[in-house]
């Protein structure tokens, strides 16, 4: 039979004491830290996927600033055309009423000053800049896409920004297609036209640009239409973006983060078994010493 000798028994002694010495760091580490992985060895697959989770937040997070700009450019595009809707069907009611063959042309002249006067809003509005850039003009943003003739110095380019990963929306609408002859009609020249016949006191040439400005009022309305459902994809995607931060996020911290009240516990647990190493080492010098 094996004899228990006193080197033995202190050489175990001291191995329980490391032990408890390490398991009493450890648990007190987790407590200051308020993290239970501290390096990659601690648990290799929940390293792994904290990495993918952390790629996953950047990749979300990078779209943000990008998605609120095209969220303010598109509400301030789709607020300017709501406007310029306005003003047009303002020009159609005088249109209307100068139509009228009891209008005298003193009247008509009337009318044709605010024609002029909804034409120079327009043409502002057309030039409308929101968050630092001209709206209107698609990659031409540095610049007022529309000169005082009305003539369109933008292109119909498409700015495009990551709403959510995968998913790309469109951040602007086109100036073109709302105010010029590509989208139906010249808002600009059928306005300077309309001025001309008022002030010429021309009933019938008056009445013929009512189907011009409804032309007119249409194209403005679709480019509208067009900006809100963009703007709506773009807050959509907002949302869906924030929720899955904060799932990814609540991941994160089950992966990383310590059960503080648990980690209380071990560190507890761990001061007591730490203790008791202690006593047993005194207890087992003691005995040496005796003998």
């Amino acid at each position: 039979m094996m004899r228990v000798t006193d080197t033995m028994l202190w050489d175990l002694s001291r191995k329980h004491l490391v032990r408890a010495q390490a398991r009493m760091f450890a648990a007190t580490e987790r407590v200051a830290s308020g993290r239970k992985l501290d390096k990659p060895s601690d648990a290799p697959a929940d390293t792994a996927h904290l990495r993918s989770i952390d790629a996953s937040l950047a990749r979300l997070r990078s779209g943000e600033v990008g998605a609120s700009r095209a969220e303010l450019q598109l509400r301030g595009s789709e607020t300017v055309l709501g406007d310029i809707g306005t003003l047009v069907g303002r020009a159609r009611e005088l249109a209307i009423t100068g139509a009228d063959g009891g209008q005298s042309a003193a009247s008509r002249g009337a009318m044709a000053i605010e024609v002029a006067a909804l034409r120079d809003q327009i043409r502002a509005l057309s030039n409308a800049k929101v968050g630092g850039v001209y709206v209107f003009g698609g990659f031409k943003t540095a610049a007022p896409p529309f000169l005082a003739d009305g003539t369109y110095l933008g292109d119909d380019g498409r700015r495009e920004v990551e709403a959510l990963p995968g998913l790309r929306v469109t951040a602007n609408v086109s100036g073109r297609q709302a105010f010029t002859a590509a989208g139906g009609v010249d808002l600009f020249g059928v306005l300077t036209q309309l001025e001309t016949d008022l002030s010429a006191n021309d009933q019938a040439a008056v009445a013929a640009r009512l189907d011009d400005l409804t032309t007119a009022s249409r194209q403005v309305l679709a480019q509208r239409v067009l900006a809100g459902g963009q703007l709506l994809r773009i807050e959509s995607a907002g949302a869906v973006r924030a929720d899955s931060i904060v799932r990814l996020e609540e991941t994160r911290s089950g992966l990383r983060d310590v059960d503080v009240p648990g980690a209380i516990t071990e560190m507890a647990q761990a001061q007591n078994a730490l203790r008791l190493a202690l006593q047993t080492a005194s207890q087992i010098l003691e005995m040496t010493r005796a003998a």
